[in-house]
């Protein structure tokens, strides 16, 4: 099985197109990889994911063909992508904050958490939350060790992690603990 996890948002398929999601625990969010033909297969209808270049890349479901290139897949586990193997450079995205946004193919970036996978059995539990100022309804974001309230960004630096236990908030940007001092 696979899914990208960061922000306990699967893949999933639906109408022979990807987006993102929550966790809906259905067989259109469930998938296998094949290592020996390098193809990511759709439990609920057994096709395949497939990009084809056209003035860039388009990602459909597709009837499985083990000889079709465009079906070509690596789980890169190490830095957490999945790339197209008939690309050089290129990888599975979508924007983890946005239910329902379109799964797309895009440069890989190491840090783009637009572009972050994990296995299933990887994913950890986490508390994310994203903490908006009251007045003004802007996000805290984290940026060189401090903390602003500015238009929504859509990136890692207005990931919270909540740890229940200790009563803390850390920044997921840079792995840093909510603090005062004087």
């Amino acid at each position: 099985m696979f899914n990208y996890a960061f922000t306990t948002k699967k893949f999933v398929e639906w109408a022979t197109n990807l987006y993102s999601d929550v966790i809906r625990n259905n067989n259109n969010e469930k998938f296998t990889y094949d290592d020996t033909t390098n193809q990511l297969k759709v439990q609920s209808n057994n096709q395949c994911v497939g990009a084809w270049y056209n003035n860039g890349f388009t990602v459909h479901i597709v009837p499985c063909d083990a000889n079709d290139s465009s079906q070509k897949w690596k789980i890169d586990l190490d830095n957490h992508r999945l790339r197209h193997l008939s690309s050089n450079n290129a990888c599975l995205g979508t924007i983890p904050a946005e239910v329902g946004y379109p799964v797309y193919v895009t440069t890989c970036q190491e840090s783009s958490m637009n572009q972050w996978i994990n296995l299933c059995s990887n994913v950890q539990t986490h508390n994310y939350v994203l903490i908006q100022s009251r007045v003004f309804m802007k996000p805290l974001s984290e940026y060189d060790t401090g903390l602003y309230a500015d238009d929504q960004k859509y990136n890692l630096n207005e990931i919270f992690d909540y740890d229940v236990n200790n009563k803390m908030f850390k920044a997921m940007s840079n792995g840093q603990i909510f603090g005062l001092f004087s």
